[in-house]
């Protein structure tokens, strides 16, 4: 029952006034982080995401178009929780799920009519994709791996084209 409601309360969260926006944002966006640090994932910190030397031949193109891939996903040695006091949520698997269903559902959700598809991945404005990927890795969902691993490299390659 709870895997039913959490994405719809948070979901009803996200649209209301600003200060709780960011309260609950914040919330999951800090979730996906301290998985992300505990588990000790490392060696991403210097990905870019370039395009090849030769031109595109479709718009828009995606990842599988640039080269993007991180050069590679360690987990450091001692990733495992310390077996003195109970899990922390961000390393409990059914937690992790939770949360996990709660951005996809998130994503199917139109943020605003006059937005486009693509700005439904960021109902989360502080969300690391990469994050995401992680937790989803953690509890073997290969395919939201690629997916957020996909997002977070197009955002990249967006912000570094904004910014540069």
């Amino acid at each position: 029952m709870c895997s039913k409601v959490l994405p719809l309360l948070l979901h009803h969260l996200l649209s209301s006034p600003s200060d709780v926006r960011s309260a609950v944002s914040s919330g999951i966006s800090h979730f996906f982080a301290a998985h992300y640090s505990a588990k000790g994932f490392s060696g991403l910190d210097d990905v870019t995401c370039s395009r090849p030397s030769t031109p595109e031949t479709s718009g828009g193109g995606t990842c599988r178009s640039h080269n993007c891939m991180p050069p590679h996903f360690v987990r450091s040695a001692g990733s495992s929780p310390s077996a003195r006091g109970p899990t922390p949520a961000y390393l409990d698997f059914r937690s992790l799920g939770a949360m996990l269903d709660v951005l996809e559902h998130l994503r199917h959700q139109e943020a605003d009519q006059h937005l486009s598809p693509w700005s439904q991945n960021f109902w989360i404005p502080d969300l690391n994709y990469l994050h995401a990927a992680a937790a989803a890795l953690t509890v073997g969902r290969n395919f939201s791996v690629l997916l957020y691993v996909d997002i977070w490299c197009q955002n990249l390659r967006m912000n570094k084209g904004a910014s540069g």
